[in-house]
């Protein structure tokens, strides 16, 4: 990189700080696309635009884009654009938005070309804007959205890729363009790495830096050099504009003047009038030196984030450029120097203005500086750290309320307690202990700092449900955070002298307060650019039960047992024994119960999913642990256990190679998907206890001292060390395990925000609406009122307007009672293009044939701005809404109302009025796998759309009864039993049978495919396939399923295998989408009696009448006249 190059793009510290691990800003993607113009553009022979974000903006939200006129580069003149997208709507907002994406643009090819690391993404802004430069260059483009891109593994990335990709496609594909080899503008299987682009931009930005720093004594041409430095030397900026364009941004960006507090001295106020004639003076003087010593050259080419000069013209003109702005400099000096002043002045008293403004507003807004004090009244800064496989809040005490009483509020305000439904929405709680945390940290008390404390560390387990806030036990994953939090806060200074000399790693110790225990936290460091010491966040380890891997952090719990109780045996007894299960108590780092699995007795890997719904496995857990605590000395009484501790554990001995023991967590009433720590400190002293309830199930006891314990999970392993002295009495000397910590995001809270009580719901009569409904109907031109039906509410489904104007027409038109219109009219089948369908067989009009009833109501349908002609097909008519109606009175209506929207429990009662008439019952049967057969897609989208009706309904008071049709009868069944037969194992069955099962199932499929491959040519062809599936597997398939049918004990008992090892893989696939079924059903259970039986009682209640060979009854169509069953499918 040349020294002498000059950079118009302003980098702030703000700007900066987003380059470590934030969201991108405008002016470090548009600083990257300068540089890209310095390091690579030469290369090209075409013109090639790098088009700052600000202008890709203003493009997509510039509705006739001819009219920037010059404020845009010639586009025709150009071979390809390169574009930043962002998808804010709002130019008001600054560096608003949620996610970048790039669009090239090769007006060679036309062709627009859409990269996104997040797909779908920006497909929409992206595609806008291309018609806006099809439009401005007066050619068709076509738009492609580029599949396979790399994709980013959080989201916060998508600024680095956009920059990635940027440079990418301009050195391996576009530098390429012109070899006669086909050139693909795809970027499968492309290499990214978001870490070290980061890394490699502050480099740069860094190398600028200090290249700028030993150009600075041009600027020393006034008789202050010092002054004359200030005035060209932007406040708090990396990198100063030496150009004369301005900022990339709409003013929105006011980010880009600093996010440090100013130390600049005050200066007596000065009148604006004063200011602006200074400012014209100065624009005048250097805009007449510009325009004598360099004549030819359009300006407007230095504006509007467009600042690439060809190099020709740059060759030929900067020499007379640096004598211009150098005799400018000059001549204005005393002038710059009285505007710096009054500059300053103006600054100070905007952002007083600005404070108040956006304090009286309550807006959260950067306009002048995110760490100004702009936001400290009534805010309470906070972090926000995963820590092993936890998540919690991270807050210095320092800004807490004195006394610890007072916390909390604020600490179930943030998490988003107590919520009735378990899921924390209202805060950054996500509705699991292990997500529930607070850390509060602060330099080392006088009493902990005996002990060679660095820092005081308080953990509090926040209810979910509930307003407890628990301070009796420790976390030993946050525990994980705490060091690397002390150090990038700065509670911790590290020896200048071992930095120098190249030390890396630091020990933090750390005195929990909880336990009153030290911890001490060992884990690697670097030295930022700017000098600071940062806890290192990449590295290759990884913790079983989270994604990705981060830096390696050791946690040694010094002396850690007794930690609570103060023995490492609680109770003084290796085994004691609760409702009759055998425990051993143990106090390392938390007080813990182990019980064996075989004492409950449940399978030792069982899943956390599986130990919810194991009838009355909660509860006794929870009648051991109570007892457990009771003597273990924690309390007296059962109302008296503490929610987290002591924390209760399912051992059972492994299967998998290499794990020593297997475990199972209940916290806070929740079964653990991972592993605590400090159950896995306890369980691996455990394991070293002669005569323990857990040494026993320990899959080798001759580990090698200072082996980890390796212990088993749901979500994987923990290696746990533990040193332990021998002697009368066992001594635990420390405990060690590793971590890893990563630092998820850094705001503030309102000090007001608190928990509050669960909103008490309401209803709305339409008389309440009617007002606003009336003026949104008659700008549609609609001046009758909405019919009143009883079945209709259109408050909780604003579309049933138009089913209510329909059902009056019906009404009219069939003379029949308004609950038959109305039931009449349902809603479309997804495969229709319809948004209703009138139904006229449930009309109910005797004597008259469906179709042309259809027919008849088609032809004397009125007129009416809410929907599009219907048109008749057979006993149906399919009826459109108006597109205009939508955005102008469905979208208005529910807007003004969205505060009555939401979980309204009275929606499933019986009777909205008395919430003791009951519940009503709902039944959603979905996902219906085949067993025997793949789960494909199709399944998949039954099951999650199911899930999500079955939810909503809940959400609304529903008693829901979700069922599952499995199929599981059939010729399908034969395939595999036939497969049993040639390749089964008994053996390998018993090990693995879901493994197994597949297995041969692939073999006989294998073997099978040719058979059915003829047979569906055959058909296809039209002939008679009856003599290929006569013979071979076919004839064996068709054969087992008859043993079936015939009630072969041997084949029924095979059958019954395969369902119950299905069935069983199923409901663990089911767990990990969180969906539990109420009932499992199949086609085994339907004979030929049971169909009978249904019809006669159908027949016997009179709930239908017959027309035509057609079951008419009052809600809908059961049996068509052809004999087919009508399903509503999900």
């Amino acid at each position: 990189m040349s020294a002498s190059q000059d950079y118009d793009a302003s980098i702030t510290y703000e700007d900066y700080n987003t380059l470590k691990s934030d969201w991108l800003t405008d002016n470090v993607i548009g600083f990257w696309e300068e540089y890209l113009e310095h390091e690579l553009l030469s290369f090209y022979k075409t013109r090639i635009i790098l088009l700052r974000p600000s202008m890709s903006f203003l493009l997509f939200q510039t509705p006739d884009p001819k009219t920037l006129g010059n404020a845009l580069p010639d586009f025709n003149r150009a071979s390809h654009i390169f574009l930043p997208i962002n998808d804010c709507q709002n130019g008001m907002q600054a560096e608003g938005g949620t996610h970048w994406s790039l669009l090239l643009v090769s007006l060679a090819d036309q062709v627009a070309f859409h990269y996104d690391s997040l797909p779908p993404g920006n497909i929409t802004e992206a595609h806008a804007v291309t018609e806006k430069i099809s439009i401005i260059c007066e050619k068709p483009i076509k738009f492609m959205q580029m599949p396979d891109c790399p994709v980013q593994q959080n989201n916060n990335d998508c600024g680095v890729f956009v920059c990635m990709m940027m440079r990418y496609l301009l050195q391996h594909r576009l530098l390429q363009a012109n070899s006669k080899e086909y050139i693909t503008m795809a970027l499968d299987g492309v290499p990214l790495d978001p870490a070290e682009a980061r890394k490699e931009i502050v480099q740069i930005i860094h190398q600028l830096k200090r290249d700028r720093d030993r150009r600075r004594s041009y600027v020393t041409s006034s008789a202050d050099p010092a002054a004359a430095s200030r005035i060209f030397a932007k406040p708090h900026s990396i990198i100063a504009r030496t150009q004369s364009s301005p900022a990339h941004r709409t003013p929105a960006t006011a980010s880009s003047t600093g996010s440090l507090a100013s130390t600049r001295p005050r200066h007596s106020r000065v009148s604006l009038f004063t200011y602006f004639a200074i400012c014209a003076s100065v624009i005048v003087l250097i805009a007449a030196a510009l325009a004598f010593y360099l004549p030819d050259i359009n300006t407007t080419s230095l504006y509007h984030g467009y600042t690439h000069i060809q190099p020709p013209v740059c060759g030929e003109y900067c020499h007379k450029l640096d004598s211009a702005l150098s005799s400018a400099r000059s001549q204005l000096s005393p002038y710059l120097l009285q505007m710096h002043e009054q500059l300053n002045e103006l600054y100070d008293f905007g952002r007083e203005y600005f404070a108040k403004v956006a304090h009286s507003c309550s807006v959260k807004s950067r306009l002048f500086s995110t760490s100004a004090a702009l936001y400290r009244q009534n805010r309470i800064p906070a972090s926000y750290y995963r820590g092993g496989t936890s998540r919690g809040l991270i807050f210095q005490k320092k800004d807490l309320p004195a006394s610890q009483d007072d916390w909390k509020p604020i600490l179930l305000g943030t998490m988003g307690s107590p919520d009735p439904h378990g899921r924390q929405l209202d805060g950054l709680g996500g509705g699991l202990s292990s997500l529930s945390k607070v850390c509060i940290i602060s330099p080392a008390s006088d009493l902990s700092r005996a002990q060679g404390a660095q820092v005081d560390f308080t953990f509090a387990q926040v209810g979910i449900k509930s307003t407890d806030i628990d301070y009796s036990g420790n976390c030993g994953n946050l525990s994980s955070a705490v060091g690397p939090f002390a150090i990038d806060a700065g509670l911790v200074k590290l020896d200048e002298e071992e930095l120098s000399a190249g030390k890396r790693t630091a020990t933090v110790r750390i005195f929990n307060t909880n336990t009153q225990k030290i911890i001490d936290s060992t884990f690697p460091i670097c030295i930022s650019p700017d000098g600071s010491v940062e806890a290192e966040a990449s590295g290759d380890f990884t913790v079983d039960g989270v994604a990705g891997s981060a830096s390696r952090i050791q946690l040694d719990f010094i002396s850690p047992a007794g930690a609570k109780t103060g023995k490492l045996l609680p109770t003084g007894n290796l085994i004691d024994t609760f409702d009759g299960v055998r425990a051993t108590c143990i106090d390392v780092g938390n007080p813990m119960i182990f019980v064996p699995a075989s004492d409950l007795p449940v399978d030792g890997k069982i899943s956390p999913d599986q130990i919810s719904s194991t009838p009355g496995l909660l509860e006794r857990l929870e009648k051991i642990r109570s007892q457990a605590a009771i003597n273990m000395g924690m309390v007296t009484t059962v109302d008296e256990v503490p929610a987290s501790i002591p924390k209760i554990n399912i051992i059972s001995r492994p299967d998998e190679e290499g794990v020593d023991i297997t475990v199972r967590t209940i916290s806070v009433g929740q079964p653990h998907k991972a592993l605590p720590i400090t159950a896995g400190l306890s369980l691996a002293v455990a394991t070293k206890l002669e005569g323990s309830i857990v040494r026993p199930f320990v899959s080798k006891t001759n580990k090698a001292v200072g082996d980890p314990v390796v212990i088993g999970h749901p979500g994987g392993t923990l290696a746990v060390g533990a040193e332990i002295k021998d002697g009368d009495s066992k001594v635990v000397e420390r405990a060690t395990v590793w971590s890893t910590e990563q630092a998820e995001g850094v705001g503030s809270f309102s000090s007001t925000k608190t928990h509050r009580q669960p909103r008490v719901l309401t209803t709305i009569s339409l008389g309440q609406v009617a007002g606003g409904l009336e003026a949104l109907l008659q700008s549609l031109e609609v001046s009758n009122p909405i019919p009143q039906l009883p079945r209709a509410n259109v408050i909780s489904t604003p579309t049933d307007i138009y089913r209510s104007y329909i059902a009056e027409i019906i009404q009219k038109l069939v003379e029949c009672d308004e609950d038959t219109a109305y039931d009449a009219v349902q809603w479309a089948n997804a495969a229709i293009n319809a948004d209703l369908m009138l139904i006229t067989a449930l009309l109910k009009v005797k004597g008259v044939n469906p179709k042309q009833l259809a027919q008849d109501i088609v032809s004397k349908f009125p007129s009416t701005p809410l929907l599009t002609p219907p048109i008749a097909n057979g006993i149906f008519i399919p009826i459109s809404f108006s597109p205009a109606t939508l955005p102008n009175l469905i979208l208005p209506f529910i807007f003004d109302r969205r505060g009555s929207y939401g979980s309204n429990q009275f929606q499933g009662l019986r009777d909205a009025k008395d919430q003791s008439s009951g519940k009503k019952k709902v039944i959603v049967e979905f996902s219906s796998p085949n067993i025997a057969k793949e789960f494909h897609a199709g399944h998949l989208r039954s099951t999650i759309i199911g899930a999500y009706i079955s939810n909503l309904y809940e959400s609304m008071g529903w008693d829901v009864v979700k069922v599952n049709y499995l199929g599981d009868w059939g010729k399908q069944f034969g395939l595999p039993a036939v497969g049993w037969q040639r390749f089964g194992s008994e053996e390998l069955f018993v090990k693995e049978p879901l493994k197994h099962l597949l297995e041969v199932y692939a073999k006989i499929n294998s073997l099978f495919a040719p058979e059915k491959e003829a047979s569906e040519q055959a058909r296809d062809r039209g002939e008679d396939t009856s003599e290929i599936e006569s013979k071979g597997l076919f004839a064996e398939r068709n054969a087992f399923f008859q043993k079936m049918e015939d009630g072969d004990a041997e084949a029924i008992t095979l059958w019954k295998r395969f369902r119950d090892v299905s069935i069983e893989r199923y409901i663990s696939t089911y767990a990990r989408l969180n969906i539990k079924f109420d009932v499992y059903s199949g086609e085994s259970t339907v004979k030929a009696s049971t169909v009978e039986k249904a019809e006669s009682l159908l027949k016997e209640k009179g709930v239908y009448t017959e027309d035509n060979g057609t079951w008419i009854m009052c809600t809908e169509i059961k049996t068509r006249c052809r004999g087919t069953s009508k399903f509503l499918w999900c």
